[in-house]
């Protein structure tokens, strides 16, 4: 008991305040929450790793996901340029009929159809999205996707641009079918430059593509490859068929209302969807395992409050004569709550920090090597970059505090509502455990019990097992 020096040395100021508010002196209480700490420095440090481990679980989800789809948004912006709306049917495509149908429309300034095709690339695990495009109609719509070419030159090994410096150039390379246009990221992921040779596999059939140039803009991270549109139906085995047609609609035209009053003119599996439209669909398809996660971070941080509970509860047992002499010498029951209180803050406050920094670890670790989805397909071909972002840190930091200030809150009250003349008395550290098997205390649990049965059988909000989880 290293910390009765203390107490004795601050005897003085503990009379003092007999006479007013009569908390433990600032030197005091600081002696005793280090002297306890330090004398169980194992049990310290599982209280702040259990906080810990719950802040890090829900912030690395938060900036895994935040991350994936800002970077998911970006692309879709340069993917889509100035479309106003996505026409996009089922993976093996629709009838390309549906396209002048689309461009006649007296809302519709103009129309670019657009084949998808995730083709296998020899050596790689991963697919290739290879696009076609006509770049007559991609020009005015979606210009991000007419290539700027770029040809070897075979006089010297150095590789210029052909056409008006690098700038988009009307070349019959651009309607070669023996030619692909590789975004940044493509030409990286695939250790390529203008000029190579790019063999790729579609079905059975294996088709080999000169690599002319890059994409002026497709986000700094998806791989994608864009071709003639007729080469690429020809070569890629989508005669007739289409992915996706992009709209641009004229001046005045609300895309919400007309991608309302298009839906019942659309072929069965084809629909219409604005830019706001992609990135919330991707969200809606994460959201499941984002609530999964988030609700594992608080139940860690559930077990967390539940340790500290445990470790002050034994704490302020062991320590329960020493705080009746505390109450003898004139601190009050305020000043004994208020000091087994801001022992657990002071644990809520390390655990959280320790979370906050473990957790960006530990999503820049993720978002590099296994990416924003978690290996669940939602962001293919997106490599994210993590960000510190404020607001979230804040509320897990403040979610950490609150867990181990509310562990340590009936510990404190116990602490606070002994009475000192029987704590001095040995024995009495009995008297705590047994107000816990009280017929109260098993009544509650039963009413809990009762109370998570209930809530699991209720239906779900917004799709979400929000009472599930509650349960």
């Amino acid at each position: 008991m290293r910390w009765f020096g203390a107490v004795g040395s601050s005897r003085d100021a503990a009379a003092s305040r007999c006479r007013g508010d009569r908390t433990p002196a600032g030197g005091v209480g600081a002696a005793l929450i280090a002297g306890e700490m330090r004398a169980h420095p194992l049990r310290t440090l599982i209280g702040i790793l259990a906080i810990a481990a719950g802040v890090a679980m829900g912030y690395a989800v938060q900036l895994i996901n935040r991350a994936a789809l800002n970077e998911l948004s970006a692309t879709v912006n340069s993917l889509m340029g100035n479309a106003d709306i996505e026409l996009r049917g089922p993976r093996a495509g629709f009838d390309e009929a549906l396209y002048p149908r689309i461009a006649s429309l007296p809302e519709v300034a103009a129309v670019s159809p657009v084949v998808e095709v995730d083709a296998r690339v020899a050596g790689r695990d991963e697919s290739l999205k290879l696009l076609g495009v006509d770049v007559f109609r991609a020009g005015y719509v979606t210009p991000n996707l007419v290539g700027r070419v770029e040809l070897a030159d075979r006089t010297n090994g150095t590789h210029g641009t052909h056409g008006t410096n690098g700038t988009k150039a009307s070349t019959l390379d651009l309607l070669d079918p023996d030619t692909v246009f590789l975004s940044p990221a493509a030409l990286s992921w695939l250790a390529l430059k203008p000029g190579d040779s790019l063999m790729v596999q579609v079905g059975l059939a294996s088709v080999a593509l000169r690599v002319a140039g890059v994409l002026p803009a497709s986000g700094d991270a998806v791989r994608v490859g864009v071709m003639d549109i007729g080469a690429a139906q020809w070569r890629l085995q989508r005669l007739g068929t289409l992915e996706r047609i992009d709209i641009k609609l004229k001046p005045g035209v609300d895309a919400e209302v007309f991608a309302h009053s298009l839906a019942p003119r659309l072929p069965a599996g084809v629909a219409a969807f604005t830019p706001g439209d992609n990135a919330r669909r991707t969200s809606m398809l994460s959201r499941a395992y984002r609530a999964n996660l988030n609700v594992l971070a608080l139940v860690a941080l559930f077990t967390g409050a539940f340790l500290v509970f445990t470790m002050q509860a034994l704490a302020v047992l062991r320590r329960r004569a020493q705080f009746a002499l505390l109450r003898a010498i004139g601190v009050t029951q305020r000043g004994v709550l208020w000091l087994v209180v801001t022992e657990g803050a002071i644990l809520g406050v390390l655990g959280a920090a320790a979370g906050l920094a473990i957790g960006f670890a530990l999503a820049a670790a993720v978002l590099r090597y296994a990416g924003g989805d978690l290996g669940g397909g939602y962001f293919e071909g997106v490599q994210p970059r993590v960000h510190f972002d404020a607001m979230p840190a804040a509320i897990f930091f403040a979610l950490g505090m609150a867990a181990s200030v509310l562990g340590s809150l009936a510990p404190a009250l116990e602490a606070a509502r002994a009475r000192p003349a029987r704590a001095l008395k040995a024995g009495d550290e009995e008297a705590p455990a047994a107000r816990l098997r009280t017929k109260r205390t098993v009544t509650a649990a039963l009413l809990a019990i009762a109370a998570g049965l209930v809530t699991a059988l209720l239906p779900p909000v917004a799709g979400l097992p929000v009472f599930g989880y509650l349960s």
